[in-house]
């Protein structure tokens, strides 16, 4: 019974402690995804910020444009009606040859005006699609078209064992890395895909990579 007794008081001990190291186990564990959730949500909140101020600049200049234009063309209306009245003697040929190069000029600053604001548009609807992927492993071959296999390959592999995703060669446009090559360093992926869809699907499997 005395030898009883002394396995239950060090079975005892054992339980406290594993019970207590379970529970550090556990607090450090959950320690380690509090913060990397943390680290996550504030990435993602600096990303929506900057798309906003990003949103912001490119109103905030399509209204200055705008202004400009405004601006241009009150000052040629301006010239024509000054021109009117300081030379009435003009002949009338002369008055509509006036009007008629202002119209001109009207026209090519509307239409220099809408091809540019085409041109960001285009550059904008260009980039809808783009995803840039941060901590890829990076191959350092010498050759391009073995390093772009390798990320290719590794992203292939991660939206499909992650998100289910189904990535082909075809499904990408673009896929290249951000930034000068050091040593020891990830650069950046910058991915583009074809589809909208895909680009949703890579977007919303950022909360199970953590975990994979």
């Amino acid at each position: 019974m005395h030898q009883v007794n002394q396995l239950m008081v060090i079975f005892s001990d054992w339980e406290s402690k594993l019970n207590d190291r379970v529970r550090t186990e556990v607090a450090t564990q959950l320690d380690l995804e509090t913060r990397h959730w943390k680290t996550t949500l504030d990435k993602l909140e600096d990303r929506i910020e900057n798309c906003e101020l990003k949103v912001e600049t490119q109103r905030s200049e399509t209204y200055a444009k705008v202004m400009e234009c405004d601006t241009k063309i009150s000052s040629m209306l301006d010239r024509g009606l000054e021109m009117k009245r300081d030379y009435p003697e003009c002949s009338n040929n002369h008055t509509d040859y006036a009007h008629n190069e202002d119209r001109k000029h009207v026209k090519e600053i509307i239409k220099e005006a809408v091809n540019q604001q085409q041109m960001e548009d285009k550059e904008i609807d260009s980039r809808k699609n783009n995803v840039i992927l941060y901590n890829i492993p990076e191959n350092r071959e010498e050759r391009y078209d073995a390093r772009l296999a390798t990320d290719k390959n590794f992203i292939v592999t991660m939206c499909d064992d992650v998100a289910g995703v189904q990535l082909t060669d075809q499904s990408i446009s673009k896929c290249i890395r951000l930034g000068a090559s050091e040593e020891g360093k990830m650069r950046p992926i910058l991915l583009s895909v074809t589809s909208e869809t895909t680009k949703d699907g890579i977007m919303k499997m950022g909360k199970d990579l953590g975990l994979s």
